[in-house]
Order: C-alpha cells, then structure tokens, then sequence
C-alpha cells in the first residue's frame, strides 16, 4: 500500500479520502512565513534566507494521523488568482492542485526520513508509534510557472 501511494502521480488527498471510506479531514498545524530549510530553498530557487509561506498539516483519516505534510511556497507564487493559497485553512492543498488546469506537477522525490533528518522530529510527533524509519517524497508543483514544494511523510504503512 505504501509504495502505491509513494508512486501514484494523481491526488494524494483523494486516494486518502477514498482509502477512509470518507472518514478524512486536515489538522492545520502550522500556518507562518519563515525561511525553508536550505535544501527547500535550493530546490525552489530562493536566496538564503528568504522567507516563504509554511504550512504544515497532518492528513487524518479516520481520526489517525497518516501523513505529515510541509508546504513551501514562495512569496512570487502567491500573486494573483493564486493568494487563496494564503487562506486554505483545513481544506487541502490538494484540492486546488488537482483541479486547477494552470498548474503543473513538476519532478517528484522518494527518500527516506531517518533520524536527524530535517523533517523526521515533525514526523515523529505526529505518528500514533515511534518509528526508526519513515517514507516521504517531495513534488515540485508550478502554479502560474512559479515553484511550489509540497512534502509528504508517510507516518504508516497501513491504513
């Protein structure tokens, strides 16, 4: 199941709805401008520094904490139609994603969270048991062709 869901190109936030049979909802649990961590920044072309939106929810399906997520998105990307992005709230990100024809999913990246990686300590609080080992990938998304990031760590293999 889980690499089905590392590999599956399409919306992350429908497979959940539909694998909870509809028991899905989204905890923000962090909204604020901030700098990325230097890999997120180098991946989305920002000087050191530079601040950009972070969000960072946890996907809940039937009341369980599934996936740990981190949005990155910089300031230039949230011009226009596009500033919605600063209000989502509890609705998922992926919801516009996946429905707005001017955005466009870009490179995606499986790896491993192990500890003393960046985002393994956010994983870890989040997940129901202690786990040595997490999967994540990272997606490159361009909305109006800006960059955004979108981080998804897997907090279990089952669901």
């Amino acid at each position: 199941m889980l690499r089905s869901l590392l590999l599956d190109r399409g919306s992350l936030t429908r497979r959940l709805i539909a694998l909870s049979q509809g028991d899905f909802r989204v905890r923000l649990d962090r909204l604020a401008w901030g700098a990325p961590f230097a890999g997120e920044a180098r991946t989305l072309g920002l000087r050191a520094r530079e601040a950009a939106l972070l969000r960072e929810v946890t996907l809940m399906c039937r009341e369980r904490a599934a996936v740990f997520a981190r949005s990155v998105i910089p300031q230039r990307a949230l011009q226009g139609r596009y500033r919605r992005l600063r209000h989502l709230g509890t609705r998922p990100l992926g919801e516009l994603l996946f429905t707005d024809k001017h955005v466009v999913r870009g490179q995606t990246r499986i790896f491993p969270v192990r500890p003393g990686d960046v985002l393994y300590a956010g994983a870890l609080r989040r997940a129901a048991r202690a786990n040595s080992r997490f999967w994540g990938r990272t997606s490159l998304f361009y909305i109006g062709g800006e960059p955004l990031l979108v981080t998804e760590i897997f907090l279990s293999d089952q669901d």
